[in-house]
Order: C-alpha cells, then structure tokens, then sequence
C-alpha cells in the first residue's frame, strides 16, 4: 500500500530549518519527499491508495527513546503501546547491565525465584532460558511476536558476569575474565549494539573499571558502544564521569552516559563541573554523550537503600539477611555514616522523598512515602522499609526525588545530550513514573513551546537522529529517501503531557499520528492494535 503524508512541515533530524512538503510512502519506505516549491504534478499521486493531510501538524522522525528497558516488558506484552503513545518508534533497551541475553541456567532460576508459581511464568522461563545469546534473542523473539515499536538490544553487563561468576563481590580472575569477553565477542558478531552496565547495582557494583575496559575494546572492535549507569548520580558524580571518561579513553569505545542528573541538594550545581569534563573529553577525541529525562525523580528499587555487601550471592541471599535483625544496626550504622563510595539514596533524597510505587504483597503502600507510612505505623523508617522489602522478596519499587530544575535544564540544553525515558510498564499493577508515558510530550510541550527554553527544530534532533547515529541505528531517525518510514505527526500548539507521578497512566495530547515501518499505529493519540516493529540488529 502507497501512502502520501501530505501538507505539513517537515522537521527531518537533518536540516536546521522545517520546511513544507508531503512524503510518499510504499512498502515502509520513504520513497519520495515532495516540498511546497517542488513542480511535480500532483497528478502523479492520484493512484495512492491512503492519504494522511497533515496541514497544521509537524512530521517528524520517529522518535528513538535512548535509554530504556523494554525488553523484559515485551515478554508479556509486545505492544509497547506506551511507547508508542508518546511517539516512541524505536526504542535503545538492555540498558544499566541487565539484559534478557545471554542468560543461562543459574540467571533463569535467579529470576524465576522472585515471580509466582503457575504453568504460565513456568512456560514463559523455559522460553527465555534459551537466549543464551543476541542471535538467539532476537530470532525467538521475532519468531514470537511482531513489536509495537523496534527495539535495539544492549547487552547487560550484569548478565556477563552473572554467566562466569554469579553474584560475587570479587575481581574476576584472568580466565573469568577472558570467558567474559568471549561472551561480548559472540553478541557483538551477531549484531548486538554494545554493553551497559549498571554500577550502583549487583553485580556490576562490585566491577573495577579495569574489568570495563577490557569488555569495551572488545565493544569497540565491532563498533558498538558502552552505555553506563554510572557508579554515582550523586556524591561521586564527578568522578563516575571522569571514570566513564577513562574508560572511552583506554578502550577507544563510544561512551554513553545514561540518565545524566546530580542527585541530592547538597550537589545541586555540580552538572557546570560534568558537562565541561564531556566537553573536554570530545575535544580530546573521546566520544562521549548523554541521555536525560525531564524530571526531578528517579525510579529504582527500594532495595537500593541497603548497602551493596547485602546482595552477595543474589536475591534469596539479601532478603534472607534483612530477616537476621541482628543485620539492622549494621545497615543503619552503614547509611548514616558510610565506609565506602555507594549510591546512598537515604543522604540522597531522604524517606520523606521515597514515593512508594511498587509492592505486589502489601498495594494500600502505593502512593505513599517510606517516611509517611512509617508515621502512619509509628514506627522508624529505615526499619519500616526493611520490613517492606522482607514482606515483597525485595520486589518494591520507589520514585525518589532528588533533582534541581537548574540542572535539568542544563542538562537538557546541552548539546551533546539526547532524550530518554529510563522507563517500562511490566505491567499496571500499582504505580509506575510518568516519563514512561510523558517524556516525550512533557519536553515538547512545557519546555519547548510554554517555556521557550529549547528549540524545537534541535530538540526533535535530540530525539532522532542524534541517537540514531550514537547507536549506529541504520535506517532510522532521519526523513530522507530510502530509510524507514517510523514518523510521528504531532500539533505542536496542542502536544503535551497529562499525567503526574499520582495519576501516571493519563493519555498524552497531540499526537495525531505515529507510523512504524510505513504503517499507521497510533491515531488520535491511542495506540491501535497494530504491530510492525521488530528487534533489530547493527549492520
């Protein structure tokens, strides 16, 4: 089927200014694009078998979310509507060390051991126990379903080390380490797009950035890149920059540092400090970039305010230690006066700043802080917590805040930086952040059109082609003739957020339409049902 998008301004990720036309669409591809001042008669589209006017609306790029975990939600649900929905076509997912490859036995039954007993999740981890690579991956997944939007496939640190030494706090040793690498050589050669770790959590906590440098030039052979969750967002934040930075300089790899924001008030101002150290490293010849949300909260586990040592040997190892009290004092002892340089997410953002958002076993918490339920029960906090991860196998999820809107918008300014959402929907049981399903819209309408403090035409670069390039997405992210026609048409007088982290699932405004592959998926701002996105591979 031909399609013809006619009438609207076209921003296309490449030129610096929008300009009028229409854009000719057969078989997914972009085949031809017609501007205002172009003779061609019209006459030669009366043959098109679907037209969408786009007068009024802007038709952009697909947007390419840079930093997300949409893989383990696709398992269970390969719409991804929630992408979708905020004009997501392509989404950069396996991201801070935890990927759904490669996995072996002893992973499958880590995971297996947090999630309830039925035939269904039984089925659904003896599918998963074969991606013992990408290839095996992505051709499972494939085979299993069409995706709502592309996914491009990181490979997570976390399961690397998990496949040669389990859950240890230890360097490996050579021959571990070699192992290591054999496994991010077989991915890479199969099409993977790099590694990510994720330093503030088990295993990659306990990594030296030797250990990271090895893995990256093997990444770099093949041209991928080493995405990170850095070891600090908050104290440490200019340090974990300078060691991502290290890690590109020994490695040669492309660095891109994940969700970058200062975390905490008492660091409120650092992002001047991190951005020149990005800046320097370019000009240095070190490719580094970043990715950021616009918000002032983060999403984690609760579990990320207990000490690092406590998760040796896996989750049963760490919840069967918070269940010995005799453990307490020594956490608390811990956190409020810390030995070593971990995330410290009670300094960072306090229990009075904890939004409760996940806990399966015990849902009246959800919607309330740690500090809030801890007064409701009159008991302390810290043990309240404790109490509230025994109680959820340590399955509980909060919204911490801790950001400045200083930074963020430095951040967001800069222009080494693109857009993320950090975000999934496993499913909608509780709360989930809103930038899983407002990130794109919040930027476009509150921060390019109400406040004025972003350009759109470089924003919707910030959100297309730039990634498309860190990434090395072929095909994508630009509107040029012979690449994929994932495109989003929006109003930009009317596109925006609607939800809160209170009310997260509120549809966004706006979006008229989004095209994956040439086929329409969202109209009128709601997904319709169809499903023409795929996992993809690096060419």
């Amino acid at each position: 089927m031909s399609t013809l998008i006619k009438n609207g301004k076209i921003i296309d990720g490449i030129s610096d200014e929008a300009y009028e036309g229409s854009i000719l669409i057969e078989n997914g591809k972009i085949v031809k694009i017609i501007t205002s001042d172009s003779t061609e008669a019209q006459t030669e589209m009366d043959e098109i078998a679907n037209e969408i006017d786009a007068s009024g609306l802007i038709i952009a790029p697909g947007f390419i979310d840079a930093h997300a975990h949409d893989d383990f939600p696709s398992l269970l649900n390969p719409t991804l509507y929630y992408k979708l929905e905020q004009g997501i076509t392509t989404s950069v997912s396996g991201n801070c060390g935890t990927s759904l490859f490669p996995l072996n036995d002893p992973i499958v039954e880590e995971y297996r051991s947090r999630e309830e007993k039925s035939p269904e999740v039984d089925k659904l981890f003896e599918f998963v126990r074969k991606f013992t690579d990408f290839e095996h991956f992505r051709d499972l997944m494939n085979s299993k379903s069409a995706l709502g939007a592309n996914l491009v496939s990181l490979m997570g640190h976390g399961m690397i080390r998990m496949n040669v030494m389990g859950v240890e706090n230890r360097i490996p040793t050579e021959s571990e380490l070699e192992q290591m690498k054999k496994l991010v050589e077989i991915s890479m050669q199969q099409g993977a797009f790099g590694i990510s770790t994720g330093l503030i959590y088990p295993p990659g906590v306990y990594s030296t950035t030797e250990e990271l440098i090895e893995l990256s030039k093997v990444v770099k052979k093949y041209n991928g890149v080493y995405a990170t969750h850095m070891r600090g967002e908050s104290d440490t934040v200019i340090e974990s920059v300078k060691e991502a930075i290290e890690i590109g300089r020994q490695s040669g790899v492309r660095v891109q540092i994940s969700h970058h924001k200062i975390a905490g008030k008492s660091n409120w101002g650092k992002s001047k400090i991190t951005l020149k150290l990005i800046e320097e490293a370019n000009a240095e010849g070190i490719d580094v970039k970043f990715d950021a949300y616009p918000y002032l909260a983060g999403n984690t586990g609760l579990s990320q305010i207990i000490p690092p040592a406590y998760y040796v040997g896996g989750n049963e190892a760490f919840v069967n230690r918070l269940k010995n009290k005799e453990n307490w004092p020594k956490i608390r002892a811990e956190i409020e006066n810390p030995t070593g340089n971990w995330e410290n997410f009670v300094k960072m953002s306090g229990y009075e700043n904890m939004l409760i958002v996940q806990a399966p076993e015990t849902p009246d918490v959800i919607g309330k802080t740690v500090l809030e339920y801890a007064t409701e029960l009159k008991k302390d906090p810290l043990e309240t917590a404790i109490e509230l991860l025994i109680e959820n196998n340590g399955g509980c999820g909060i919204v911490p805040k801790y950001g400045s809107e200083e930074d963020l918008i430095r951040i967001m300014q800069h222009p080494l930086g693109m857009v993320s959402t950090d975000g999934s929907l496993d499913d909608e049981a509780g709360n989930i952040h809103p930038r899983v399903i407002g990130t794109h819209p919040k930027i476009l309408g509150h921060y390019v059109r109400e406040m004025g403090i972003l350009p759109l035409v470089g924003t919707i670069k910030k959100m297309t082609s730039v990634p498309a390039r860190q990434f090395r997405i072929a095909n994508k992210g630009v509107i040029k003739e012979g690449f994929d026609a994932d495109l989003v048409l929006f109003d930009p007088n009317t596109i925006s957020d609607n939800n809160s982290y209170t009310a997260p699932f509120k549809k966004n405004s706006g979006l008229h339409y989004v095209l994956v592959n040439g086929e329409v998926v969202v109209e009128k701002n709601v997904f319709n049902g169809k499903l023409h996105g795929s996992i993809l591979k690096m060419e």
